[in-house]
């Protein structure tokens, strides 16, 4: 509702500004603004599920795409994907110190938790380590949920 409209509205609910112990009359314009608001509000809610509805079925529609990719409609929207953060975690420290022996400082960096380096996870997914293949099924990747993005074109 425009601010013009907002102004010729005929308010028929009471409203009161509370502050502790003391009660004032609202002006029917603070009381249009705030009805509007809760309502914007209440709609938001809803909007708000539905958007997600809409997000997760888009997120169907893209399956197979390349998470780079962007729908365009031109003069309308983008509607792009974007990938969800990876991250490789150790899941037995002490298997993957005895396999790597004194080359665990060199590709394990330490830290409260363990993670392979990028020359680990070269070995692991170097189909002819023979190093690599032993040591896949103690770490594991974890692959964050995709978001989609809404934007103006």
């Amino acid at each position: 509702m425009t601010q013009a409209a907002r102004k010729n509205r005929i308010i028929t609910l009471e409203g009161f500004i509370v502050d502790g112990d003391t009660q004032t009359p609202a002006s029917p314009e603070l009381i249009a603004l705030c009805v509007d608001l809760w309502e914007m509000k209440k709609d938001g809610d809803d909007v708000k599920v539905e958007l997600d509805t809409l997000k997760k079925e888009v997120l169907e529609g893209f399956e197979g795409i390349s998470p780079s990719a962007s729908i365009l409609i031109p003069g309308y929207c983008r509607i792009s994907l974007k990938k969800g953060a990876s991250k490789w975690t150790i899941k037995d420290v002490a298997v993957v110190r005895e396999k790597l022996g004194a080359r665990f400082a060199d590709l394990i960096e330490e830290k409260i938790t363990y993670a392979p380096t990028p020359k680990l996870i070269a070995m692991i997914a170097d189909g002819d380590d023979e190093t690599g293949k032993a040591l896949r099924k103690y770490l594991k990747l974890t692959i964050g949920d995709p978001t989609v993005a809404i934007a103006a074109a």
